[in-house]
């Protein structure tokens, strides 16, 4: 093998080595860019991770509309309607105010069907459920209420809540129609949420039964409007108005 032979394989060995490391650096570099990268997109899931709120409730209802678990079921909240709100009721197109009499209920074309005595006497600080009926054959519960020291008698004591059930899914031919505050019969939870706002609390009163409070104050929570629904039928199935004045 002459020498120009061995000049020539040399140089072909050595454009060969420089030509496999040149690779071997592009494919490091290329690899760092691309952990890089992997490295990123996880910082910025952790980050979004740590951004999304707490769920505070233990409850794990699921509604196919509307997620109840995005609000605090086991502590009252510091959502409340405000000192200045005002219940603003009707049902059947008559408007219902609380507190009121017994008295004022007759007077409106209301009897009084439960088996109570307006004239009996009620204990300091209970209460006594009363059933209503219109001439139509409507009914409505009440809660009558002794707020004084002493014992009174129940035509003198407040009514202090109405308890309007919702027939509208149940015969949409011959309902009664409410409005509360906004709300009526035909609304989904959603649309209480946006007419009413952020409820004060819920509560579970079976799978397919929940309520969400309302309060009007911190100062009596028992004060406010409670709207009974259905989560997985995304439907109301009773609302209240209270004021235990």
């Amino acid at each position: 093998m002459n020498d120009r032979f061995r000049f020539i394989l040399l140089s072909f060995l050595v454009v060969l080595l420089v030509s496999m490391t040149a690779c071997s650096s592009v494919n490091t570099d290329s690899q760092k860019e691309t952990n890089s990268e992997s490295s990123k997109t996880e910082t910025s899931s952790t980050e979004k991770q740590s951004a999304t709120p707490a769920i505070h409730s233990t409850d794990n209802v699921m509604s196919p509309y509307f997620d109840l678990t995005l609000f605090n079921e086991e502590n009252y909240s510091e959502v409340f309607l405000g000192k200045k709100f005002r219940l603003e009721a009707t049902y059947g197109g008559q408007s219902f105010l609380v507190p009121t009499k017994i008295s004022d209920m007759t007077e409106s074309g209301w009897t009084l069907v439960s088996e109570q005595d307006p004239g009996s006497t009620v204990k300091s600080l209970e209460s006594v459920d009363l059933v209503f009926q219109n001439a139509a054959g409507k009914k409505i519960s009440a809660v009558l209420y002794n707020s004084g020291e002493k014992l009174e008698i129940m035509r003198n004591c407040n009514i202090v809540k109405f308890h309007f059930e919702n027939d509208f899914y149940k015969d949409r031919a011959n309902y009664t129609p409410f409005q509360i505050n906004g709300v009526n019969n035909g609304m989904a939870i959603t649309d209480i949420i946006e007419t009413l706002g952020t409820p004060s609390h819920f509560y579970r009163t079976a799978a397919d039964n929940y309520y969400l409070d309302y309060s009007i104050s911190n100062a009596d929570r028992r004060n406010g409007i409670r709207v009974y629904i259905n989560p997985q039928e995304d439907t109301i199935t009773a609302i209240e108005i209270a004021d235990y004045q």
